[in-house]
């Protein structure tokens, strides 16, 4: 049967994300203030320290697939094709479930796991939230905004049954229920809507066909493992080495960053499957949107970054008051992941993924984890939250040089001299902007609820007026101008 699902434009795409992950930016500055003042920072460092177990046991279900299915997915051409290769992502999720389900259970032997065993069992959940996960599916036929606002209306259920179950310091165990069951019936209910609107479902069940999937994501798997012991694994080794209250601080910082790294992260979702398929059909049309793509996430990451430099003190205290007074530095050091993060993830996941050079991407992972478990855990050591923070920031730094090297190194070019000279001068415009408004904030004795979002929104708008006076986007035509030009050159 051919293919016959209408694409959404990428603007369109691009505008309907950004404006739902912006409602679910909010949703972690509402959850995460109200559980580290109702359960207390040591409880809710518990609870992260399991739910890092979980992140770590999690690889195992998600085998790549995140990756490697938005590709494979993109460039199927009739629905039987569709729901072969869903089919065939889905049965192997399940295998990697009881595989992992199987490892999580043994740890229950280890008396640190036995002792918090209602919160530990609860924590399996998230496991089922990964299993059941079809972003990678939406976001292959460019429908990722169903997707996205269908898991809006699972995190509005969070936030519902948060307030309802979690009243007490004693209910810190019900946690990962509270977060994992609404998210659960969201992706419970995505599923039957590909079935519903598209009449895609996982239909076909071949034995041949998973151990296909799984042999050939076999590198993916390998570099999200390496992956892991960099990023989860962090959490681990600073619960084991410091104790709970220090992976809460470390915790608060990481969600905040992961927050906003989400709503940045949604232009690279909107392009992922066009560069794809960009790639497969032309070489240098995929290199023209890959470009266009790593423009856009500068300017979003850029502009997060040097606003957490000016202000993480004040973000923390408008969220937390006092008590999250030990996270600063870590949001400080970890809000440079805005840049490198995003910058790898285009470099590897949509340039060398779309090329077909898995095992490019492995390699850098290897060398991650491994300088992550040596001198990362030597930093924990002395340093404790805040080492743990210059370890991922280090290493993703190194990663996004290793990267952007091996990127080049086929041709690809993706910053230009034109573009930097734009985003250098884009820099200093908000430098002097965040200068002034540091200023206006501490000259002004006014309440802090008042001060803070005024500042938001001359920031904002300060944005807006640097983009059109150096000419980098188009606001009656809507497009990107600085990206588009210097891709002609």
């Amino acid at each position: 049967m051919p293919l016959n699902i209408k694409k959404d434009s990428k603007l369109k795409s691009g505008l309907n994300l950004m404006i739902v992950q912006f409602g679910l930016y909010f949703i972690p500055l509402i959850t995460i203030p109200y559980v580290v003042k109702t359960v207390g920072i040591e409880n809710y460092g518990k609870y992260i320290f399991f739910q890092a177990v979980m992140g770590l046991l999690a690889v195992i279900i998600n085998w790549g697939f995140i990756q490697t299915g938005v590709r494979d997915i993109s460039v199927c051409r009739t629905l039987e094709e569709i729901n072969h290769e869903y089919s065939h992502i889905i049965y192997s999720k399940l295998l990697g479930l009881a595989a992992a389900s199987l490892a999580g259970a043994a740890l229950f032997s280890f008396e640190m796991f036995r002792g918090e065993g209602v919160l530990y069992s609860l924590s399996f959940l998230s496991l089922l939230v990964i299993f059941l996960d079809t972003s990678f599916l939406y976001q292959g036929i460019e429908k990722l905004k169903d997707f996205v606002n269908i898991s809006l209306a699972g995190n509005l259920a969070v936030l519902i049954l948060l307030f309802y179950a979690i009243r007490k310091e004693a209910d810190y165990a019900l946690l990962p229920a509270v977060f994992s069951l609404p998210r659960i019936m969201a992706s419970l209910f995505s599923i039957y809507f590909l079935h519903y609107r598209f009449r895609i479902r996982p239909n076909v069940f071949s034995i041949s066909g998973i151990c296909r999937k799984l042999k050939s994501n076999f590198s993916i798997f390998a570099t999200n493992v390496s992956a892991i012991l960099y990023t989860r694994a962090t959490q681990v080794i600073l619960g084991i080495a410091a104790g709970n209250e220090f992976v809460g601080y470390y915790a608060i910082a990481d969600q905040l960053v992961f927050a906003y790294s989400n709503i940045q992260g949604k232009i690279s979702t909107v392009y992922q499957p066009q560069i794809a398929q960009a790639f497969k059909d032309d070489f240098r049309g995929g290199v023209v949107k890959a470009r266009e793509n790593t423009c856009m996430i500068f300017l979003a990451a850029i502009a997060g970054f040097l606003f957490t430099q000016f202000f993480a003190q004040e973000i923390l205290y408008i969220l937390f008051k006092d008590s999250a007074a030990g996270s600063v530095q870590v949001l400080r050091i970890l809000s440079i992941n805005f840049v490198t993060m995003h910058f790898s993830y285009i470099m590897a996941m949509q340039i060398l993924l779309s090329l077909h050079k898995d095992w490019e991407i492995l390699k850098p992972s290897m060398y991650a984890a491994l300088l992550n478990l040596t001198l990362g855990s030597v930093l924990i050591y002395y340093f404790r939250h805040i080492g743990a923070a210059l370890s991922v920031a280090l290493i993703e730094v190194i990663i996004c040089a290793y990267f952007y090297r091996k990127v080049k190194g086929y041709g690809i070019e993706v910053l230009d001299r034109k573009l930097l000279l734009t985003l250098f001068n884009f820099v200093l415009f908000l430098i002097l902007v965040l200068s002034a408004l540091k200023f206006l904030y501490a000259l002004f004795d006014i309440s802090a609820y008042i001060r803070f979002p005024a500042v938001v929104a001359v920031y904002c708008l300060s944005i807006l007026i640097a983009l059109k006076a150096l000419k980098i986007i188009d606001f009656k035509n809507r497009k990107l101008v600085i990206g588009r030009v210097s891709m002609n050159d």
